[in-house]
């Protein structure tokens, strides 16, 4: 059997199929994803078989002719394994898969949660997401034949901040907030302005300097590296 380019000027693919004796293959068809099916009758006992323990008996004579059915796929592309992954939301994610196959490979990424919209149509792609999704990846060798791999993101959930109340108290005094993060594990910070970088606490209790004035603090719940940020008016 010989695959041609479809222009005819080149061959992708050959091979040939045969055992010790009489092999007659009489009929081809080939379906619409480009697998190739050969039916025939062989009086050979050494018809090649994969893996060749299996299944013993047809490779057993029983009667004049044995019935042959081949299945053939000729597609060329040679996927990575793809990795699921569990991220942050709204903060950028590279995928990547390098891909062999014969001649110019045609890449198309599809996002699930975006209605199976194209995102990327290169062999690296870098996308945001908001939500859990799962990406598709088909690429397509000259032959037209494709290969699929599917990447499963799971987005962890936003983080919440519960207990915020709003205190009072006299002048000179500290006074001790708390706040609850909405999952145990997550970093509690604690800040006096809300631009600062640098916190004056880092624990679901802060105790205050002693107050002079109102001051307002803000606290901070972190899933490296999504934030939940709330205040309080003191």
């Amino acid at each position: 059997m010989v695959q041609l380019k479809s222009d005819g000027t080149v061959c992708d693919y050959t091979t040939y199929l045969g055992g010790n004796n009489f092999d007659d293959l009489s009929g081809l068809a080939v379906n619409s994803a480009g697998d190739v099916y050969v039916t025939g009758s062989t009086t050979s006992n050494d018809f090649p078989m994969s893996p060749t323990t299996t299944p013993s008996l047809s490779k057993q004579i029983i009667g004049l002719y044995d019935a042959v059915v081949l299945a053939i796929n000729t597609n060329s592309v040679s996927l990575q394994p793809a990795r699921d992954t569990t991220v942050c939301a709204f903060i950028p994610l590279t995928l990547s898969n390098n891909a062999s196959g014969i001649g110019t490979l045609r890449y198309v990424w599809s996002d699930e949660a975006a209605g199976n919209t194209t995102i990327g149509t290169t062999s690296e792609i870098t996308f945001t997401p908001t939500v859990s999704t799962t990406i598709f990846l088909s690429v397509k060798d000259d032959n037209n034949r494709p290969k699929y791999a599917k990447y499963k993101i799971t987005v962890k959930p936003i983080p919440t901040i519960t207990t915020i109340d709003e205190k009072r108290t006299c002048v000179g005094n500290t006074m001790t907030l708390t706040s609850i993060a909405g999952d145990p594990k997550n970093i509690m910070s604690w800040y006096d302005d809300v631009a600062s970088t640098t916190p004056v606490g880092n624990s679901s209790t802060f105790i205050t300097p002693n107050l002079t004035k109102s001051v307002t603090y803000f606290v901070e719940q972190r899933i490296q590296p999504q934030v939940a940020l709330a205040s309080v008016n003191q």
